[in-house]
């Protein structure tokens, strides 16, 4: 399985405007990410509608459900 992230970075301070990445899988769109001050949202493959999520709950879920390690910054 093979993934592939791009993302364009708009010429703006990040604010409340979201940068978009999109995330592929064997070629295949599996979702876009939106990342913005306020949060992220995932939308799932060409859906217009995703799952919002604030900073707290990404820290949250990066705890109970991620793999703890060293990575580089």
């Amino acid at each position: 399985m093979s993934y592939h992230v791009v993302f364009q970075v708009p010429e703006r301070p990040v604010g409340y405007r979201d940068i978009p990445f999109q995330i592929k899988r064997d070629d295949a769109l599996l979702g876009r990410l939106k990342v913005s001050k306020g949060g992220i949202v995932w939308l799932p493959g060409n859906k217009s509608k995703g799952f919002r999520l604030t900073w707290d709950q990404v820290d949250r879920l990066a705890r109970d459900q991620g793999r703890r390690g060293h990575y580089p910054r």
